[in-house]
């Protein structure tokens, strides 16, 4: 059985906070899932940093996350419960989507 629509969130204020945090937690969320006999589909795994893109640029590095060796793609934007998200929550990206999709 797979894993569908589960989202890890958490909020610091720099990077190295974040890598370690997320990536304790999806050692958790592996360990936890290999337990319950459900498996986590890898290459449909993303992450997405959100915050002003002012903040962004500040960071010197991307989150690296890794679960069971594998790296875990950094992605602009994900597709949540039907809502278009983008990393500085602009909307941007959910219109764009919307506006073609009804021709």
């Amino acid at each position: 059985m797979f894993v569908d629509d589960t989202h890890l969130t958490f909020s610091a204020a720099n990077i190295h906070d974040i890598d370690h945090s997320l990536n304790q937690a999806l050692e958790n969320a592996s360990e936890w899932l290999a337990a319950n006999k459900l498996i986590l589909n890898t290459s449909k795994t993303e992450n997405i940093l959100i915050g002003s893109r002012q903040r962004i640029r500040t960071f010197d590095s991307s989150p690296t996350m890794v679960i069971n060796d594998t790296p875990i793609d950094r992605v602009k934007h994900v597709k949540s419960l039907g809502l278009n998200i983008d990393e500085s929550l602009s909307w941007n990206k959910h219109i764009e989507i919307i506006r073609f999709d009804q021709f």
